[in-house]
């Protein structure tokens, strides 16, 4: 279904306000009262089609929550019926294609239902292999396209694609047969409806069955596990599910898919029960608790409670574990305000989980990453680690094309960044919205200090100038909050106190009111690491040795103390080589009360592998000492350190580096 220009209007004034009441609507397009009435119940069927409703709230007027608006915007462009697909949503559309065609579909098919070339297409099937190669599937042609592979990860392709690219099964319409199916199960359990994630669910499994279904398929559930669904209370809903869905979608579904069905109305306490008999807890406690040490490596954040996280990730994974063996997953509605609010964390997190989705036998998208996100990222929070983003906001009058290129340019420079908004030089002096830079390429009057002037194409002074502006704000790290829930900590466990609310202030009021600076910024790993921090081709009789080679710079210029370098080598005496983040890289590193002074960073390359163990993998060429000052401000630099050391063309550029030039040019691509 299409939408007319009035009807997109009236969703731009919706998505942009709170509340729009009808008459609202009316003045501001010029349209009289009734026909705005009419317009708007044709809004609301639309909307109902997509899975989103339009609500309104007396003498406010109508709304949309915040998590329906950004779909709505990808809606309301697809809904343009001069609307043309990205490169991006093309071949995920064959890749929707492919999954819900009921006939034989030929590349002839795909170009008519495209409006494009055939050599378009034969490119959009490159990037469709490439992206359903994650999934381990394949698209094949013999008869006919088709996308072959386990049944599990065919279906889990399916529900992700649903659940991020909703708005491109516009013609996989099921509306009616999903309102069939909630008044039927309403009838017979009035209850029902009010079951967690129970509409969700519905939705999916409504076009999942009526679009994706094939007879006859079905995922293999073993002896244990269906024993453990049958003795459950919503095994009979599930039973009362598949037999309205045979009902309503006239389709012969197979009495195995009631287990299926159960993995979405499951209760997490029952999953985490069934784990518990199986005696298979302490294996999963094992492989979490190995993930939080690895976050602990990779970050260079330490972890006091090992115990306290691995538990709360432990129980919310179990659940996840279970239900994505058999390609399903609940949608995290604030899957992209994590990964902006704990930008660093989700890095990390993303690169951590690599051995567990090995181990465990599952693959986790953005929004499982997402949760595990918020665990790293509210624990990083409770130890006073304050990961502060600037929003930034574009000033350019050269139209759409220049500012992209500006806000692409801007992105690059930088790892943690928002930009909140593009704008004129009008719309600017009108915006009402906080910020912390405004960065233009026109000038402008209004008397702001964090105005940054730069060129349409940014040159080197530009970027320099953004970069030594913006990175001294770049995720701060709020020292004397930290000061003070320690200096709490230590008089909680060794007195009583009767009222913490007052220690806590009288405290904060100590210690904020100093003249000592109680911030410390996030630096890049240009900032840092210099000819004086560089070393190459080294020889050394031992790891030891290395450790102390690579050091000797950091201690020359008083950014360590040669009690930090024997911290480090006690750690790995009792630790082992923990120190090993990628192949022939190692991190030595230690905690900043062990004899840091001030941030800094070495970078070493030896001329032979040193070993750490007898193991293959405790090897390395390149030795990186990092001194951290606190829990924060060497995030963005090991961000950087990881981006530029995980290319293995920038690795052996290093290791076959003759002079520190070489090695700092490298570097000013990834700071």
């Amino acid at each position: 279904m299409y939408i007319n220009k009035r009807l997109e209007e009236i969703l731009k004034i919706l998505i942009k306000k709170d509340y729009a009441t009808t008459q609202e609507i009316s003045k501001k397009l010029n349209m009289s009262r009734r026909t705005t009435y009419y317009d708007i119940e044709k809004l609301e069927h639309y909307l109902r089609i997509n899975s989103v409703e339009l609500k309104n709230k007396r003498t406010l007027g109508y709304y949309l929550s915040s998590k329906d608006k950004e779909e709505i915007s990808k809606l309301l462009k697809y809904a343009s019926e001069d609307y043309i697909l990205s490169p991006q949503e093309r071949y995920l559309k064959i890749v929707i294609y492919i999954l819900t065609y009921n006939d034989k579909l030929t590349i002839e098919k795909l170009c008519n239902l495209l409006q494009v070339s055939r050599n378009t297409v034969l490119n959009d099937l490159k990037d469709a292999r490439s992206y359903i190669s994650k999934y381990k599937l394949k698209i094949e042609s013999d008869n006919g396209y088709e996308i072959k592979g386990d049944l599990k990860d065919r279906r889990y392709l399916f529900i992700n694609l649903y659940n991020d690219y909703g708005y491109l099964f516009k013609e996989c319409e099921f509306l009616e047969e999903y309102n069939v199916l909630k008044e039927t199960l309403e009838n017979i359990s009035p209850n029902v409806l009010k079951e967690r994630y129970i509409d969700y669910s519905l939705k999916y499994l409504t076009n999942m069955y009526k679009h994706y279904y094939k007879d006859c398929e079905s995922l293999s559930f073993s002896e244990d596990e269906i024993n453990f669904l049958e003795s459950l209370s919503c095994n009979n809903l599930a039973i009362d599910i598949l037999v309205a869905l045979r009902k309503v979608l006239n389709k012969d579904i197979a009495d195995s898919e009631i287990y299926y069905i159960q993995t979405f109305i499951i209760k997490d306490s029952e999953i985490k029960e069934f784990f518990l008999k199986q005696s298979i807890k302490d294996k999963y406690i094992y492989e979490i608790n190995m993930m939080v040490k690895e976050f602990e490596k990779i970050s260079c954040i330490y972890i006091d409670d090992y115990k306290e996280l691995t538990n709360n990730i432990f129980n919310h994974l179990v659940p996840s574990i279970f239900r994505l063996r058999y390609g399903v997953y609940y949608p995290n509605y604030i899957k992209e305000e994590v990964k902006n609010k704990y930008k660093s964390t989700f890095q990390f997190t993303k690169q951590i989980v690599k051995n567990v989705e090995e181990i465990l036998g599952c693959f986790f998208n953005d929004d499982e990453l997402a949760f595990i996100s918020m665990y790293f990222g509210g624990y990083a929070v409770k130890m006073g680690v304050e990961i502060k983003i600037p929003k930034i906001v574009i000033v350019c009058n050269s139209g759409m094309a220049t500012s992209q290129l500006l806000k692409n340019q801007i992105k690059d420079l930088f790892d943690l960044i928002e930009i909140k908004d593009i704008l004129s030089l009008d719309e600017f002096n009108n915006y009402d919205k906080s910020y912390d830079f405004a960065i233009t390429t026109v000038d402008i009057s209004k008397d702001n200090g964090n105005v940054i002037k730069v060129n349409p194409i940014l040159n080197n002074l530009d970027k320099q100038n953004l970069i030594s502006q913006i990175s001294s704000t770049q995720s701060k790290f709020n020292l004397g909050q930290q000061i003070v829930r320690r200096i709490m900590n230590s008089v909680e466990r060794y007195s009583t106190v009767t009222n913490k609310d007052k220690l806590r202030e009288e405290i904060e009021n100590i210690i904020l009111s100093t003249e000592e600076k109680n911030e410390i910024y996030k630096v890049t790993l240009a900032d840092l690491l210099n000819k004086n921090t560089i070393s190459l081709n080294q020889e050394a009789k031992d790891w030891k040795d290395a450790i102390k080679i690579s050091s000797r710079s950091l201690v020359e210029l008083g950014v360590i103390d040669e009690s930090y370098v024997k911290a480090m080598i006690r750690n790995i005496e009792s630790l082992g080589p923990y120190i090993i983040i990628l192949e022939n890289v190692a991190l030595p590193h230690s905690k900043p009360e062990n004899g840091v002074n001030r941030l800094g960073i070495s970078l070493t390359t030896f001329k032979e592998e040193i070993c750490f163990s007898d193991s293959k993998r405790h090897k390395a060429r390149v030795f990186i000492v990092l001194a951290p000052k606190d829990k924060e401000s060497h995030l963005n630099a090991l961000i950087s350190i990881n981006k530029m050391l995980s290319n293995k063309s920038n690795l052996e550029k290093i290791l076959n580096a003759s002079c520190e030039s070489e090695i700092l040019e490298i570097v000013k691509q990834y700071s």
